[in-house]
């Protein structure tokens, strides 16, 4: 894993692929926003975070070609940046709440005796119940393919 030096601190790269329509997915985000903005070994890319300030209120299908170009491009362009992509698929929130707790503890377990596994899934996403569980987001599948085009590792 590739990392480089702020502070006397190895830094991790981190882009946080996740939906983020609803309310809940936004409080998912937040949460691991805060938890890698409190942690100097990591630095981090959020699309969720970064659009927003493309979008300014307006639906993606509202705004110009190239705003949208510019979202896109803001994505690939840091996926490539990124030493690791932390991927949150959706779900049931009580799954959720454990999965991104878990997914958390691994990634703060990173080092160069612990690389980043090249797919990592969570034991509580695997266990739950297809119907119950959110749909894939679009954007993250895309996301974690482009990553692993890439070689990008990934945790999801």
């Amino acid at each position: 894993m590739e990392a480089t030096t702020a502070n006397d601190h190895a830094v991790t790269n981190v882009y946080i692929a996740a939906p983020i329509f609803t309310p809940h997915q936004k409080e998912v985000i937040e949460k691991i926003r805060v938890f890698l903005n409190e942690d100097p070994r990591f630095e981090y890319f959020s699309p969720a975070e970064s659009s927003t300030k493309i979008w300014k209120g307006r639906a993606p299908q509202d705004c110009s070609e190239e705003d949208r170009d510019q979202v896109f491009s803001d994505n690939w362009t840091n996926i490539e940046w990124a030493d690791v992509l932390l991927a949150w698929t959706g779900g049931m929130d009580e799954i959720n709440n454990k999965a991104i707790d878990e997914t958390i503890k691994e990634i703060t377990n990173l080092d160069a005796e612990h690389p980043v596994p090249q797919y990592y899934m969570n034991k509580f996403v695997e266990s739950a119940s297809f119907r119950k569980s959110a749909p894939s987001d679009t954007g993250v599948t895309w996301e974690m393919g482009y990553a692993f085009a890439t070689a990008t590792p990934t945790l999801a």
